[in-house]
């Protein structure tokens, strides 16, 4: 019998204080990939949900079936690059500098958003790669990423594992 969790589930307290060899099999969250909550705390920022439901917002501003003149999707196309640029070291969407999350929860978080706006994971990397050669200083000594070398390879890894965990419904949006 699976027991009741003492605190609300969030983010990376999906198994807290639940025996998972008794979660029945026929539930579609008993295989959801295991989240590497250790390394990647979020701090005070938004959880998951929040980012997806920005992103879906965005994702709805851009392809609005019911705009005959294509201005609403304007302001979709606007809207969603706001809500990039929010992204931005301490900007407000940051999770990392402006709410003390791990540089890991922050790319999540940034992948997250991303595929629930609907965007191809390759454009949401060249993305993080282009800000990352513009405006980001890293230590010699990090690996950076054998594809998108202006970025760690860490950074490629959590920002696909966000927009792959949206992808793949372990994300659902706030409501």
């Amino acid at each position: 019998m699976v027991s009741m969790p003492r605190k609300p589930l969030g983010w990376g307290d999906d198994l807290d204080d639940i025996d998972p060899g008794s979660v029945p099999q026929t539930d579609p969250y008993a295989k959801a990939p295991a989240l590497e909550r250790d390394r990647m705390p979020r701090g005070d920022a938004p959880d998951p949900a929040t980012y997806a439901k920005l992103g879906e917002m965005a994702g709805q501003l851009l392809s609005d079936p019911h705009d005959p003149t294509g201005d609403f999707q304007a302001s979709g196309m606007m809207y969603n690059l706001g809500q990039q640029l929010a992204f931005h070291r301490g900007g407000p969407l940051d999770a990392q500098v402006r709410y003390g999350g791990s540089p890991a929860y922050a790319n999540y978080a940034y992948g997250v958003y991303n595929a629930a706006r609907g965007a191809d994971l390759g454009d949401v990397l060249d993305l993080a790669n282009l800000y990352g050669k513009l405006f980001s200083k890293y230590p010699k000594d990090k690996a950076m990423d054998q594809t998108y070398k202006s970025i760690p390879a860490g950074n490629v890894r959590n920002i696909t594992k966000g927009f792959n965990d949206y992808r793949g419904g372990w994300v659902r949006p706030a409501r």
